[in-house]
């Protein structure tokens, strides 16, 4: 009899010795290709509509926001409001208003101001917009609030030190490369944002080594500033190409999981795309390839912008990425829309 106790408390005491289950990180999401639509070629308001790098969606209005990389060039810089449907699963593009960004003095953006690239819509009335820099005229880049639909600047976020220019040149974003990239975070307090390529002070770029480093900052939305600092391994530059880099990225959770598009261009080879899932291990995202785009059979352009959309009839949640024309004639606007499942 005691031996049979004796027994039964100690596998009691091993079962409850026995580790708790350990919690696993959801997969990948996955993404199913459901078509892709073109923007016609067309001025709005007497500007011309084009250089889309940013995509936002507005759930409260049903409406999108993309924000066009006009340096105050062709017309003041500015966001355009979108109408996107899907009809037989192709999107269909509609242009129905525009917002003209205005500065800290709440005037028109002076040409060469900025170069904006990235845009996280905070509320209806409030968004985030980041300018990548421009470095050959030694104008920093920055990640400001601005009010909607006013365009007015509210607030202007305290910059990382890494990513300004220095007058020798050697460190800080280099030309078309600053900040790229910018994604609000569930739940609505933190902001992502990614550069498009390697600082000057981190290595050479583009560059046919893999491995090195865009850099990745968390910001706390409540106070303005960065919290966290992580590093991105990019993809080598293939062969050919003559720009490479992060062009948008979406923000899954605050703890640093993220879907990061990077994109290639060489004359002889055209546009490379693939879009990467990310997780921060020990201050360095760890990747793994979603979805090389090439194998999507219909051409690519200059994909930039990329949102989550509202919830599709079957319960999968669309996935749009859109297109920056350079607002060049051989090129075109187009969204590839996406259903994804986490």
């Amino acid at each position: 009899m005691r031996v049979l106790m004796m027994c039964v408390v100690l596998v009691a005491s091993c079962r409850s010795a026995s580790p708790a289950p350990v919690a696993v990180a959801p997969g990948p999401p996955k993404l199913t290709f459901l078509g892709v639509g073109v923007l016609p070629r067309q001025d709005f308001q007497g500007a011309p509509v084009g250089g889309l790098s940013a995509l936002a969606y507005d759930a409260a209005g049903n409406r999108y926001l993309a924000l066009s990389d006009d340096r105050s060039e062709r017309a003041p810089a500015r966001i355009y409001v979108l109408n996107i449907v899907l009809t037989d699963n192709q999107p269909t593009l509609t242009v129905t208003g525009v917002v003209t960004l205005l500065d800290d003095e709440g005037k028109p953006f002076a040409e060469h101001a900025l170069d904006p690239e990235g845009l996280a819509l905070l509320s209806p009335t409030r968004a985030l917009l980041s300018s990548e820099g421009i470095a050959s005229r030694n104008i920093q880049p920055f990640v400001k609030e601005v009010s909607l639909p006013s365009g007015k600047v509210v607030r202007t976020f305290e910059p990382p030190p890494a990513i300004l220019l220095h007058a020798d040149g050697g460190h800080g974003v280099r030309e078309n490369y600053g900040l790229e990239a910018l994604a609000l975070c569930p739940g609505g307090l933190k902001a992502l944002t990614l550069t498009e390529g390697v600082l000057a002070q981190d290595g050479p770029w583009p560059s046919g080594t893999p491995g090195l480093p865009s850099r990745a900052y968390m910001y706390d939305i409540s106070k303005g500033s960065v919290e966290q600092e992580w590093r991105y391994p990019l993809e080598a530059s293939p062969p050919g190409a003559l720009v490479h880099g992060i062009t948008t990225a979406l923000c899954l959770d605050a703890a640093g999981e993220a879907l990061v598009l990077e994109r290639s261009w060489g004359v002889m080879t055209g546009f490379a795309i693939q879009l990467f899932h990310a997780r921060v291990r020990d201050g360095i995202f760890v990747k793994e390839r979603v979805l090389d785009l090439g194998t999507l059979g219909v051409p690519l352009d200059n994909l930039e912008g990329m949102t989550l959309g509202p919830v599709l009839e079957d319960g999968r949640q669309l996935l749009l990425i859109i297109s920056d024309d350079n607002f060049r004639t051989d090129q075109v606007t187009q969204v590839l829309a996406f259903a994804l499942t986490r």
